[in-house]
């Protein structure tokens, strides 16, 4: 007997398909890595199984635009925690961090998170595309869509050097880019507000936009101010998406807590005037209180300068810890001045036991030392580590979160790493989201408190977010689109977690009955199934 062509039939589900369009009853049939059907009702389809679907929501697979999973992809590309929430493509390489290309491979310490002593794995690549030949060798089991990170290509080509670029070291930055533009890079990135990105100029990123816009790529930045500078940072945003014609994404683009409005709703006005010129430009942000930050963020220049373990050896002699004490980062004096830095939850620590789950304010108190002295002992216990100390800082205060999220023109994102329950990256926590950002927006902003409709945020985590990365046939249910389909459950179940300091960054939610990545089952009944079926690169 022939088996049948179909594979699997979704019956009886809420199909929310990713356009925007109003949720409808439907049946969804999927045949190897395509959906071949949606219909009222495929009951007369032959098919190799059927998944009840009843009072279930049916969703594109989501995309997480902003993540930070460039080296826990590497380390282990299982990816649980974006399969449990519905995440069927990742895209890593946010805010200037990354993994490729690679120069020395020791500073891939302090230009990528997820990486410590437990995370170590060997370093066999030095270009964009043979990293992509790593990740596609490992068979993922999400879509990997990466950004190539101008951080990673300024430590490549340059070094721990926060001095401007030569000619030739600009043109070097330029080949690193465009090699990894024809690799499968979906655009740029940048983080202006940390080093190497701080040291560089508006000239120095527009040269390298402009090799990402000649391949219709998308510029995304973590912009250089997003406090008394707003403004300035966002004309800057603005400038070098519309001379490099690429599509803009600004990250986390969200007023600070203690930061005037005014500014920021005038920079709001500015990108509406952008799009209205023609840019192609969205923000992004993510749907919880705290997002994650590097406790390093608070060494001054200086120190950057002596590379990964030159940092590591400063941070243990008495005489430049003083200089450090005496010369902090402007951003973390802003941040210890208002009271921000005090209130930073500290998510990974290694070196120091015990600290995960206190402020930094309150560890400081248990240290009887003052805030900044007792974060320098966090770096400091942690070696060559030192970059991977992080915390949740209070980022967006709740009415300024509720204005981006109902605003259209914001997608939704993690922020976070990709995580496993067991092995290697068992043992880190970096942010509340690692685990829990699609549920947060789906059943408490949507379903809890009414913010936007189902079908929005449905939208602006599949299409519009495949849109912006020139994706094509992802991020809308359609016959003939690959089949990256996700089904949540009407009530997610918590998962309680044992360890009470790491039940904020480790809870999970119960919540997708079933996950397709190109028509493989990455999870089913709430489990990850262990199949791969993602793929690397712009398709």
């Amino acid at each position: 007997m022939p088996q049948p062509e179909i594979d699997i039939v979704i019956e009886g589900g809420t199909v929310v398909d990713g356009s925007g369009e109003t949720p409808r009853k439907a049946d969804v049939a999927v045949s190897r890595e395509r959906i071949v059907a949606i219909e009222p009702d495929l009951g007369d389809l032959a098919a190799a199984e059927r998944v009840d679907a009843t009072g279930c929501i049916v969703t594109p697979g989501i995309i997480d635009i902003h993540s930070h999973a460039d080296w826990t992809l590497t380390f282990d590309s299982a990816a649980e925690s974006a399969l449990l929430q519905g995440i069927s493509t990742v895209v890593p390489g946010n805010c200037g961090h990354g993994v490729a290309p690679v120069g020395d491979s020791s500073l891939i310490r302090y230009c990528a998170f997820g990486y410590d002593r437990h995370t170590e794995t060997e370093v066999s690549w030095q270009s964009f595309g043979e990293w992509l030949a790593r990740l596609r060798a490992s068979e993922p089991a999400v879509n990997i869509a990466p950004l190539i990170a101008h951080g990673a290509v300024r430590l490549a080509t340059m070094g721990s050097s926060l001095a401007l670029p030569s000619d030739d070291e600009l043109h070097a930055m330029r080949r690193h880019v465009q090699e990894a533009m024809e690799s499968g890079a979906v655009g740029l990135s940048s983080g202006l507000e940390y080093q190497p990105g701080q040291s560089a100029t508006q000239t120095e990123v527009s040269m390298l936009a402009e090799v990402v816009g000649a391949h219709e790529g998308l510029y995304a930045t973590h912009c250089r101010n997003r406090t008394g500078r707003i403004e300035q940072a966002a004309v800057e945003s603005i400038d070098i998406a519309a001379s490099s014609k690429c599509r803009l994404q600004l990250s986390h683009f969200v007023v600070r807590p203690h930061e005037a409005d005014e500014p920021y709703l005038r920079c709001l006005a500015r990108l509406s005037r952008a799009r209205d010129a023609g840019l192609e430009v969205f923000c992004d942000t993510l749907p919880h209180l705290y997002g994650p930050a590097p406790i390093a963020m608070l060494l001054p220049d200086w120190a950057w300068h002596a590379g990964a373990n030159g940092i590591a050896k400063l941070l243990r002699e008495p005489a430049s810890r003083k200089r450090m004490l005496d010369d902090l980062d402007p951003r973390f004096q802003e941040w210890l001045a208002s009271g921000l830095a005090d209130a930073i939850v500290l998510s990974h620590t290694p070196g120091t036991k015990g600290a995960v789950g206190h402020t930094l304010g309150a560890w400081a108190g248990l240290q009887a030392k003052p805030t900044a002295e007792a974060a320098l002992d966090l770096l400091a216990e942690a070696g060559p580590d030192f970059y991977a100390v992080t915390g949740v800082d209070y980022w967006v205060t709740p009415e300024a979160l509720d204005r981006a999220m109902a605003d259209e023109t914001f997608l939704f994102m993690g922020d976070a790493i990709t995580l496993c329950a067991d092995g290697g990256l068992s043992h880190w926590t970096f942010s509340h989201a690692d685990w829990n950002w699609v549920p947060e927006v789906i059943y408490r902003h949507v379903g809890e408190r009414g913010v936007f409709s189902l079908e929005s945020a449905v939208r602006r985590m599949t299409s519009l977010a495949a849109s912006q990365l020139g994706l094509a046939e992802v991020g809308e249910l359609r016959p003939g689109w690959r089949a990256d389909v996700a089904v949540f459950e009407p009530h997610p179940i918590a998962r309680p977690n044992d360890d009470d300091s790491l039940a904020p960054f480790r809870q999970t939610a119960d919540c997708v009955r079933l996950l397709l990545v190109g028509g493989t089952k990455a999870v089913e009944r709430g489990a990850a199934t262990g199949l791969r079926g993602g793929r690397v690169g712009r398709a």
